[in-house]
């Protein structure tokens, strides 16, 4: 009986980390699926006529020892799939695509320390049956910043491996894909989210409790005192493109993802709400409990 008990607890135990790479374990790492339950990396061409069926795929973080908070990939997708919307805008704000490159930005913090669906994307099938097999969804690089990572919620740059699905064939297994190239050394703490706090003017910054607006830069570009679709839409429209110091909330001397971040976490709230670690730190202890 006892043997029995322990042959079931085992099965049970290997069914339920089958669906994560071995070699993902413990390290940063997303992975697209065919399935909300994050259990199938492949699939075959529907049996209809092309550009006839939609169908989702679930993008999942896992490995990851921090909640993250923003990530930034491409997806490269095969003739076989046209990629058409994304079908969850709740989870936060994007900028750019996923086939050109995109950022986006967490409106709550995630533990993906175990799988977690980040994203929902709208795919259209342009194939029937299986007429070529094996062929690859693969995650790259973004071209702006040539990296694939995530930032974490203690705003630190995270690197990423991207796991390749397949249409038409098995699993290709553990074959992670687009690891980072251009990761920016910081250092994490304290100090650093000070940096957010207690930056001139100058250099970027947000609003101190008791202070006027016009002290600090804050994410309330237009002054109306709300964080809203215009403040984003100015964020968004020189993101990467250019160093705006009104923008640099990181203090780096260049506008990324940490901005994004930082920004996104006074999404639709007054511009003079601070990022400071009594407001995110018992967020953090949250998620790490």
């Amino acid at each position: 009986m006892k043997r029995a008990l322990v042959r079931s607890s085992l099965v049970l135990l290997l069914f339920s980390t089958a669906f994560i790479p071995v070699c993902a374990i413990g390290q940063p790492s997303i992975a697209l699926y065919f399935d909300q339950a994050l259990t199938q990396q492949h699939a075959d061409c529907p049996d209809a006529p092309p550009g006839t069926v939609l169908d989702t795929l679930y993008l999942a973080a896992f490995g990851f020892s921090t909640p993250i908070e923003g990530i930034e990939y491409k997806i490269q997708f095969p003739p076989e799939i046209m990629w058409i919307g994304f079908s969850s805008p709740e989870r936060g704000l994007k900028i750019g695509d996923p086939i050109n490159g995109l950022s986006m930005a967490l409106f709550t913090p995630q533990d993906a320390s175990s799988p977690v669906i980040i994203e929902e994307l709208i795919i259209l099938w342009l194939c029937e049956g299986c007429v070529t097999t094996n062929i690859l969804i693969e995650f790259a690089a973004h071209p702006m910043t040539g990296s694939l990572r995530a930032v974490t919620s203690d705003l630190v740059f995270q690197d990423v491996i991207g796991y390749t699905s397949v249409v038409c064939g098995g699993c290709v297994g553990c074959a992670p894909e687009g690891i980072t190239t251009a990761s920016r050394a910081t250092t994490a703490g304290y100090a650093l989210e000070q940096c957010i706090l207690d930056c001139p003017a100058g250099d970027g910054g947000v609003i101190l409790p008791g202070e006027l607006p016009g002290q600090h830069h804050t994410p309330d570009l237009d002054g109306d005192g709300f964080v809203s679709i215009v403040d984003f839409s100015l964020f968004a429209v020189e993101y990467l493109m250019s160093f705006d110091p009104d923008k640099d909330y990181y203090c780096s001397d260049n506008v990324d993802l940490i901005d994004f971040v930082l920004f996104t976490r006074h999404w639709l709230h007054s511009g003079s709400i601070p990022v400071e670690p009594s407001t995110w730190g018992s967020i953090k202890a949250w998620f790490l409990d």
